[in-house]
Formats: structure tokens, C-alpha cells, sequence
């Protein structure tokens, strides 16, 4: 991924020691998690398989999360 992601995305960040959930074109989260799995999930049930699903690990890293993915490493 580069810098320029794609606004038609959902997100899953940190945020204070949790996990947020947003859709890139808005600024509040949707909702927020105390486990990034759980979040992830969260994620894919509002993409509903039209967005993507980008994950911004503790690194800053974004990394892209297929629907099918099990076992999500949030470090």
C-alpha cells in the first residue's frame, strides 16, 4: 500500500489501546474494539463485500484484509 489509499475503504486502526473501525471517507469511527479480531470482523460486515478492508497494524503498516483471512496478527 502507499500513502494514497483508496477512499472507498473501511479501516481498522489503533486507537488508544483499542481498535477503531471507520470508513476512510469519514473522520468518527463506526465503532471500537478491545480485540483487533473482533474489530476485523466488524470491518467486513460493513464493507459487505463491496469496500475494501485495510488494517493499520501498531507500526503504522496498512495491510489488506481478504474477507477469508483467519487469525488476523494486529501487531
Amino acid at each position: 500500500m502507499t500513502d494514497a489509499e483508496p477512499a472507498a475503504a473501511i479501516h481498522v486502526e489503533p486507537l488508544h489501546g483499542r481498535w477503531a473501525v471507520r470508513h476512510a471517507a469519514h473522520g468518527d469511527p463506526l465503532s471500537v474494539h478491545d480485540d483487533c479480531g473482533e474489530a476485523t470482523r466488524v470491518a467486513h460486515t460493513h464493507a459487505r463485500g463491496r469496500l475494501r478492508v485495510l488494517m493499520r497494524d501498531l507500526y503504522g503498516r496498512v495491510h489488506e484484509i481478504a474477507a477469508t483471512r483467519t487469525g488476523v496478527d494486529c501487531q
